[in-house]
């Protein structure tokens, strides 16, 4: 059987779509060469390899910036806040695109706000102290639930437009209550969208450095992006263990998205032609 060939256009335009896809490595090569270097060499920011390799870079940014406990604060922070954004959301989501009454109308409208209102510092400062929630984990971990849980809401409320109702009226008329029908039923079949939500909100919460500056002061609660100020200063910075630095923290989130990737395509994607 002929092969069929590809027209030149198309194959000179894949070549070129190829290497400007390759500029996304640029960034990656440059803090990972920067981050092998001396002070010196790294204190340049340029793209040329190291004279001698400094893999000690990596040890000393373990031993000074006491990773393992900044690892923990940030694992607790993250795991807690994501559980929490995707449990909700997907009954949250369920209910409003389930039900047609005042109730889901008045959840469409709050979310819709909270996906145009942004958070402001200072009332969210007001409002932890008053729960003497300020500089603890917990009051950051609310606050993450309330900036992130909308939009997650929104994605959620179009996939489940992909799932048919007749689905839900065959296990109610076999005898499946309300929570068992979402929990047995419905949640698994939210598996891509759940992972999505998965992905995007463990990205923001994991990299958070904002929130996390203003509500956390204690170092003991001290989270792996506030690590790089140790690194730096008002009279010279170390950049090759910042960059080192920038490596570890980001290696998690790294391995999540190359396992996970291809659930954020199909998460994103269904439910977009049925209105």
């Amino acid at each position: 059987m002929k092969k069929r060939s590809l027209p030149i256009g198309q194959i000179v335009l894949i070549i070129a779509l190829s290497a400007l896809s390759l500029l996304i490595l640029v960034p990656f090569y440059l803090i990972f060469v920067n981050s092998l270097k001396s002070p010196a060499e790294a204190s340049e920011l340029g793209i040329a390899f190291p004279s001698k390799l400094e893999w000690g870079n990596y040890s000393k940014v373990f031993e000074v910036a006491n990773l393992p406990l900044a690892f923990t604060n940030s694992a607790v922070l993250t795991f807690s806040s994501v559980a929490i954004i995707l449990i909700t959301a997907a009954m949250a989501a369920f209910v409003m695109q389930r039900r047609k009454d005042g109730l889901s109308s008045t959840l469409s409208v709050l979310v819709m706000l909270g996906l145009v209102v942004p958070p402001a510092i200072v009332p969210l400062y007001k409002v932890l102290s008053f729960f003497h929630l300020n500089g603890t984990l917990l009051g950051v971990v609310l606050i993450n639930v309330a900036t992130r849980s909308p939009l997650s809401v929104f994605l959620a409320h179009q996939f489940l437009k992909s799932i048919s109702k007749e689905i839900d009226e065959a296990a109610i008329i076999d005898g499946c209550g309300k929570y068992r029908l979402f929990f047995r039923i419905v949640l698994p079949l939210m598996g891509p969208i759940i992972v999505t939500l998965f992905i995007f909100n463990s990205t923001f919460v994991w990299n958070d450095f904002m929130y996390v500056l203003y509500f956390l002061s204690s170092g003991k609660q001290m989270t792996l992006p506030l690590t790089m100020y140790l690194f730096t200063g008002q009279y010279g910075s170390m950049w090759n263990l910042v960059f080192a630095n920038i490596l570890i923290i980001s290696a998690p989130l790294l391995l999540i998205y190359f396992i996970a990737q291809r659930f954020i395509i199909a998460g994103m994607t269904a439910g977009a032609i049925k209105g």
